[in-house]
């Protein structure tokens, strides 16, 4: 399991079983905001800080039932796979559907309007990008001893989250458990860029943006 996958598995396998039984089209609006990567651009806040034309919107709500369609599809037999399968499942999803995504928003968005998500796309991903991904890697000139102690916290961030994803898998509320993810992984952000050196941290925040709340939909 790669770290990156690693970082994101406990948050996917929570929002993947939600979109498996969310009931009509606006439930699955609501959860596909949620899968990170370029689906935040689902999210109404970031449309607006983007400032998506009416066009654009149309263009992307157009688009969201194939995204369910195709979701659901491979979701069917999800729950007959064992863990390590369904692992697998899961990230090859989340992965093919990010590409065709990202493949739409460059033929849609401008260019101001793509950088500014793809600071916001850094900003959602987190720390975990430091390590999974290797642009960001030689950016940053993350060295090995670096990038294993942000895999070691990684792994402790995992171990943390597993408890809670157990949860959603037993029929527990991942709307309830959601929220208290995101809180672990805000805590265990702040250990990882302590990993940095000054001058890393400052790139890596200009790389990111300005400041913006990717996980609250207004």
């Amino acid at each position: 399991m790669t770290v990156r996958k690693l970082a994101i598995l406990g948050i996917m396998v929570l929002l993947f079983a939600s979109i498996a039984s969310a009931r009509d089209a606006e439930d699955h609006k609501h959860l596909l905001h949620e899968l990170g990567g370029p689906f935040i651009v689902y999210r109404n806040n970031v449309q607006v800080e983007l400032k998506l034309s009416d066009d654009q919107k149309q263009r992307l709500q157009e688009r969201l039932p194939v995204t369910i369609q195709e979701t659901t599809k491979v979701l069917e037999n999800l729950e007959n796979l064992q863990a390590n399968e369904r692992e697998k499942v899961i990230h090859s999803l989340r992965q093919k559907s990010g590409e065709k995504l990202w493949a739409f928003l460059n033929q849609t968005l401008t260019a101001e309007q793509l950088k500014r998500f793809q600071q916001l796309e850094l900003q959602h991903e987190g720390p975990a990008a430091l390590v999974g991904r290797p642009e960001i890697v030689t950016k940053l000139q993350i060295t090995n001893e670096e990038r294993h102690r942000v895999m070691a916290i990684i792994q402790e961030l995992q171990s943390n989250i597993e408890p809670l994803t157990k949860d959603a898998r037993s029929g527990g509320n991942p709307k309830e458990i959601l929220p208290k993810v995101i809180k672990i992984r805000e805590d265990y952000d702040e250990k990882i860029e302590a990993v940095l050196t000054d001058a890393q941290r400052k790139l890596w925040k200009e790389m990111r943006g300005k400041p913006f709340d990717v996980f609250i939909d207004n």
